[in-house]
């Protein structure tokens, strides 16, 4: 039974771990900000509530935003 935790909880820590990764892989590493009335680029990691964040097609999004403006919307089925 403790041999069977054991190899139940390995397997949990190392799904955990691969989860991890893949969200790590998609987040995006800088954003383009609007601070002290400009436009900067700045790692994703420095972006503090409250941040302006411009989004174009094909960026991804770099923490959880509120969507304040959309300029055009369209969906693409593939």
């Amino acid at each position: 039974m403790l041999v069977g935790n054991a190899i139940i909880g390995i397997y949990q820590d190392y799904d955990a771990e691969k989860a991890l990764e893949a969200l790590q892989s998609i987040q995006a590493s800088y954003s383009t900000v609007l601070r002290d009335e400009k436009w900067q680029t700045i790692s994703s990691k420095e972006l503090v509530s409250g941040d302006v964040v411009r989004l174009s097609q094909g960026n991804k999004v770099p923490a959880d935003i509120r969507l304040i403006k959309l300029d055009t919307l369209s969906f693409h089925v593939d």
